[in-house]
């Protein structure tokens, strides 16, 4: 089966908060992987510490990189001086308590999305799930943007309502990670399993969320979903490699 791995992390440990606060590792230290392609999201705050694995990923067609968009961009932030390098971009309701997309506001301004896709994590559930609600967020961002978004994580246990966004949004996906692995033998993963054929798999991706989850969780956790699930070989094809294929170029 080909893959291509839609969103991972280049950590060596399952450390949320070394998302924001530590470097990327160095590429040739991450395990392995079977993917054709691996695109890693890279949430540090510092952006120049990202300059060494960034120079890496461009020198190698197994990976590319999903940069975070900053809350609030300042006209000279590093981070425009970067941006150019990313095949996509991510923004982390949670983790940057988003209560408005200032930042997004000023790349849409800056011309700089091209079409490129933007991730939304909307997995549901924190210490801030009363607080931040990342299904909005998301459904703000696509009535925002006219290039791809991708709602990561698929809602979580809030799938039905991810999918009802991209239902009204011709330009919106839903992602895996996480959440496949997270749910399966639930009534959501029933759900995720009826969002993906109500929507179609050609507007859906294969992501890990690896080290969150390990690669051989994730893809085992795919395997038993689709044969469980009556998936033919053309729909899983779409979902694990085909797509982000054709939406990340």
């Amino acid at each position: 089966m080909k893959v291509i791995d839609s969103f991972c992390f280049p950590l060596l440990s399952r450390n949320e908060q070394s998302l924001l606060d530590e470097p990327p590792a160095d590429l040739d230290r991450l395990r392995t992987s079977i993917a054709l392609k691996r695109y890693f999201c890279l949430f540090g705050r510092d952006i120049r510490s990202c300059e060494p694995f960034l120079m890496a990923v461009s020198q190698t067609p197994k990976a590319g990189a999903l940069g975070l968009i900053p809350s609030k961009l300042s006209p000279n932030d590093p981070w425009w001086d970067y941006q150019s390098q990313f095949s996509g971009f991510v923004l982390h309701p949670y983790l940057q308590d988003l209560s408005e997309l200032q930042g997004l506001q000023q790349c849409i301004s800056a011309g700089i999305i091209a079409g490129r896709p933007v991730f939304v994590s909307t997995a549901i559930g924190s210490q801030k799930m009363y607080r931040i609600f990342p299904l909005k967020v998301a459904h703000a961002v696509a009535q925002l943007l006219s290039s791809p978004v991708v709602l990561a994580h698929a809602g979580g246990a809030q799938v039905l309502e991810a999918l009802l966004i991209a239902d009204a949004n011709p330009h919106v996906y839903l992602e895996t990670s996480f959440s496949l692995h997270y749910w399966q033998g639930s009534s959501v993963e029933n759900d995720l399993a009826f969002a993906i054929k109500k929507l179609g798999a050609h507007r859906c991706l294969y992501g890990s969320d690896a080290p969150f989850c390990s690669e051989h969780e994730a893809l085992e956790a795919h395997v038993n979903f689709f044969n469980k699930h009556n998936f033919s070989d053309s729909c899983v094809n779409s979902i694990m490699h085909e797509n982000a294929q054709q939406l990340m170029g």
